[in-house]
């Protein structure tokens, strides 16, 4: 499961297999018998091994990174012996898995009954352990070595471990925008200079471009939109990754980053893609000192900045949070002082700044 999870398909294990598993160990009074895994490793159960595939269907695994992925494997192994299935007296929790099915586990949605044969869990004692995990990675001392998770960023860790929290323990996340239903086509393309080119309206400066590819959006809303994509194209899409894309007939490139994937077959791709920015402003950026040369970058159109602040799309490593940038826009020089980095990618990074024209008073 956790190779389909890397995937990103669709088909997320045989999960009539693992109920059938499940079922057989309960009936033959198995399910909490431990039993030595491998050679030289922990003492598990079968009920345990099952909750632990439950909990990682439960965390949202395809709007998660490979390594998020892998790290949220080994934390909820971590937390294995407080994860069990619902009894009578613990009965209300959000998730739950219809055993006379194959279906994967789901959380429950107000005003829909799980069928009448569900079974019922969630992270149960497991929330203490993961908050107090937390609060480690927050204050730097949690030990990842004890997680078997020593090349893994503290940084990503934090992140995953709020994920986990975020899905297990809190509401569901609400879409914040309206989806509506709709088949159109969007020309794509990718990487960061094509992304400055376009969304900057740079072309004349990148002429060369690769390729651009169309895809087919099924549902859009102002905060992003769900496209289909049909092979060969999208071979390079992973979680995170920077792209722009435009109405076939369209003049303006939206800047977005891919936040979920799901392989619907091995001829189609289904890709959530968050929008950035509608559309942007190509800018020369160096040091305040001036002893570095300019380096193009695209001042985003985001509607939630404030008047004095600016969101820009930068290439990766650009961004300091000590050191204050000039910018040079229709001949006029800016001060742009780091509020906090946004977003950061194999290729990019988007940071916030407050932005000073040169010659005013603070």
């Amino acid at each position: 499961m956790k190779w389909d999870y890397l995937c990103y398909t669709s088909h997320f294990g045989k999960w009539a297999e693992m109920y059938r598993l499940h079922y057989l160990a309960e009936v033959r009074s198995r399910a909490q018998e431990k039993v030595l895994l491998y050679r030289g490793g922990r003492l598990s159960t079968p009920e345990t091994e099952f909750m632990q595939a439950l909990m990682l269907a439960a965390a949202s695994p395809q709007a998660l990174l490979p390594e998020q992925i892998d790290a949220a494997e080994r934390i909820i192994a971590s937390l294995a012996g407080h994860l069990t299935l619902s009894n009578p007296e613990r009965a209300k929790q959000p998730y739950f898995f219809d055993p006379a099915s194959g279906a994967p586990p789901v959380r429950e949605l107000t005003g829909i009954r799980p069928p009448f044969t569900a079974r019922r869990f969630g992270a149960g004692g497991a929330e203490r352990e993961l908050r107090q995990l937390l609060r480690k990675a927050q204050n730097g001392t949690l030990g990842r070595g004890e997680l078997g998770l020593q090349s893994v960023s503290n940084e990503m860790l934090e992140t995953t471990l709020q994920h986990l929290l975020r899905y297990w323990c809190e509401l569901p996340p609400d879409r914040r925008h309206v989806r509506q239903r709709r088949a159109n086509g969007v020309v794509v393309v990718h990487g960061f200079e094509q992304v400055l080119a376009n969304v900057g309206n740079m072309l004349v400066q990148y002429p060369l471009m690769r390729d651009q590819e169309v895809w087919i959006v099924e549902n859009a809303a102002d905060g992003g939109v769900g496209a289909v994509v049909k092979r060969p194209h999208g071979a390079w899409v992973s979680v995170g990754t920077l792209l722009a894309y435009r109405d076939a007939d369209g003049a303006i490139w939206n800047a977005g980053i891919v936040r979920h994937l799901n392989e619907d077959d091995d001829q189609t791709l289904g890709v959530g893609v968050q929008v950035v920015a509608q559309g942007g402003v190509a800018i020369s950026v160096r040091s305040a000192q001036g002893h570095e040369n300019g380096v193009l970058c695209v001042w985003l159109a985001s509607a939630g900045c404030k008047e004095d602040e600016m969101q820009l799309l930068m290439p990766v490593s650009l961004y300091s949070p000590s050191s204050v940038m000039e910018a040079t826009l229709y001949d006029r020089r800016y001060l742009l002082s780091p509020v906090r980095l946004l977003e950061a990618g194999l290729d990019y990074e988007i940071a916030l700044f407050r932005l000073r024209a040169v010659g005013e008073r603070r």
